[in-house]
């Protein structure tokens, strides 16, 4: 395995029946990249606090390192 990474996913949804506005929504995905290009999606978490507590004992199992792609590029 190549790593594992976390994306923030933003999504904006309209099907509300009371409201005419589209309303967002945010996810944490996290991905098993391997080292042949593949990506696996592991899961889709409402809070970045669930998706990393998801997938350390992942991460420690395969012996890889985790790559936080939603921390602003000065703190990667």
């Amino acid at each position: 395995t190549k790593c594992i990474f976390l994306k923030r996913n933003r999504t904006i949804a309209s099907n509300s029946h009371r409201s005419w506005r589209p309303t967002a929504s945010i996810s944490f995905d996290s991905y098993l990249w391997l080292e042949d290009g593949t990506k696996i999606l592991l899961s889709c978490d409402g809070t970045k606090e669930t998706a990393m507590l998801r997938i350390q004992p992942l991460a420690q199992e395969l012996n890889t390192e985790i790559k936080d792609l939603t921390a602003p590029l000065s703190q990667v």
